[in-house]
């Protein structure tokens, strides 16, 4: 009878302990997102208005713009590691990522595979906009 006693507590400590590492890891993940996210933001806020000129994409702004998907691709990396948490992004900045994909750096992608830039440029925020698509279709 004492042992059986002891399996159930022991069997309740180690739900109770995975329990917990999860929930510090979910915690971490969180506070991971709201230290490195808003830097990049901050860094790149109002980007259309930086990279364009009368409509077309300037030299300046192109360099900016590859700039910016790198570090949004590394980001991206991130957020598929489980490093940062796509719920977090999508409420902070959901709605600009989205109008930035599909105003102008979706095309702009498109167009540096069609010239054979590479086939798998920036696939990693690609798959994280359609992450964030599909939680912004789920709450709507």
């Amino acid at each position: 009878m004492t042992w059986d006693m002891g399996a159930i507590i022991a069997a309740i400590a180690i739900i109770w302990a995975i329990f917990e590492f999860r929930n510090n890891a979910k915690t971490n993940r969180i506070e991971r997102t709201f230290d490195v996210f808003p830097a990049i933001r901050e860094e790149y806020f109002g980007l259309r208005k930086k990279i364009f000129l009368n409509g077309e994409i300037t030299p300046e702004g192109e360099k900016l713009l590859r700039q910016y998907l790198s570090k949004m691709e590394r980001f991206s990396v991130g957020v598929h590691c489980k490093i940062y948490d796509v719920s977090i992004i999508n409420k902070m900045s959901g709605r600009v990522l989205m109008e930035q994909y599909k105003g102008f750096i979706r095309d702009y992608i498109a167009k540096r595979i069609e010239n054979g830039m590479a086939d798998t440029t920036y696939c990693e925020y690609e798959k994280l906009i359609q992450e964030i698509a599909d939680l912004r279709a789920k709450e709507s």
